[in-house]
């Protein structure tokens, strides 16, 4: 079931994945990024290590991540700067976590050209809780709505931790 699961997975995000290619490669080039919800001032947030947040932009460095390049082309992984992990899906359950590079789908994501940031492995996108738009929100994983709550921009974040 699982090999299936990841085939059928890999399939699907491939044929989303072209038009962004150039997107990722081009990110994959910056040191630091944030994740910023298109709805409201708020970002996603490795607060406590244990559970993704969205947060006011405070230049944390569990706010800031760096994109990794995948091995397929637009897949990528988010690699959490104060923790030193990247934001993988736990994949029975389905449900956000950070942890070491394991090479599998379960931590590559894509970008969506509707900015849904969707992972390779469950084809869940990132998603605010409920939409509360709101600080300490819990981001989740969910299938796709078409609601704001799943919609992100990528931001590059320069040394002194300010936006660019």
């Amino acid at each position: 079931m699982y090999l299936q699961y990841k085939e059928v997975s890999l399939c699907l995000a491939i044929a989303v994945i072209c038009c962004n290619v150039v997107t990722i490669k081009a990110l994959c080039t910056a040191n630091q990024v944030a994740i910023k919800s298109t709805y409201g001032d708020l970002y996603l947030d490795a607060t406590n290590g244990t559970s993704i947040q969205i947060q006011h932009w405070l230049g944390s460095y569990s706010q800031v991540w760096r994109i990794d390049c995948g091995h397929m082309p637009g897949l990528f992984r988010l690699y959490n700067q104060k923790f030193g992990a990247f934001l993988a899906v736990t994949p029975f359950t389905i449900s956000l976590i950070l942890n070491e590079v394991t090479e599998e789908y379960w931590q590559e994501w894509f970008l969506n050209g509707n900015g849904r940031i969707t992972n390779a492995g469950a084809l869940y996108q990132l998603d605010i809780t409920a939409s509360v738009f709101e600080p300490g929100t819990v981001v989740g994983l969910y299938q796709d709505t078409g609601n704001p709550n799943q919609e992100w921009e990528i931001l590059e974040v320069a040394r002194d931790k300010s936006l660019e």
